[in-house]
């Protein structure tokens, strides 16, 4: 679909809302076709949503053990003068997504397996989605993580705030490879 204003206008802020506003038409039909899908809308039944709380707390759980953020908490408190609200709360909040998102994908990926249906592009980007997350922690700024450690037994010394947006840019690279992944599992064909 071609954009129908020709360039992005003389005025930025005139250009960024007139492309905002043709995203929203142009994309407004399948937004609402992935939300109606008779899966998704499974996925938050009786059953399932058990299962999609479940492994939300798991995972953030699960998250919080392994980048030590509990150790960061108390030093948050400490020196909450100098600490960075903006990026933390950023980081905190894309880890609630890419935590409900881990949780999505597998209940997701568990009812389209039950309909018989091929999964395997869709888990597989999920599973390493998953991964990624779980290597990030709960904030990438915060030394202590599973990526920098094992990094650190061969030797290299690594943290996510040497990155340009201390980390945060991956955080929302692999909430992109999310929500790519659950547009993969609602394309999926029948398996014949």
């Amino acid at each position: 679909m071609r954009f129908p204003y020709g360039s992005l206008g003389s005025i930025p802020s005139q250009g960024v809302l007139s492309f905002w506003h043709w995203w929203q038409k142009a994309n407004r039909k399948k937004v609402k076709l992935f939300l109606s899908n008779y899966a998704m809308r499974k996925a938050f039944t009786k059953p399932y949503v058990f299962w999609l709380i479940g492994i939300f707390i798991l995972y953030l759980l699960l998250n919080v053990a392994l980048s030590g953020f509990y150790r960061t908490i108390p030093l948050i408190t400490l020196y909450f003068k100098t600490v960075n609200w903006i990026k933390l709360g950023v980081s905190l909040i894309l880890t609630l997504a890419i935590a409900f998102l881990v949780s999505l994908n597998a209940v997701y990926t568990y009812i389209k397996y039950k309909e018989r249906k091929d999964c395997k592009r869709g888990a597989t980007l999920a599973g390493a989605s998953a991964i990624g997350g779980i290597i990030l922690g709960v904030c990438p700024l915060c030394v202590v993580g599973v990526f920098p450690l094992i990094l650190g037994l061969v030797g290299i010394s690594f943290t996510f705030a040497s990155l340009p947006f201390q980390g945060l840019e991956i955080q929302l690279i692999v909430v992109l490879l999310l929500l790519l992944s659950l547009n993969l599992l609602n394309k999926q064909k029948r398996n014949l």
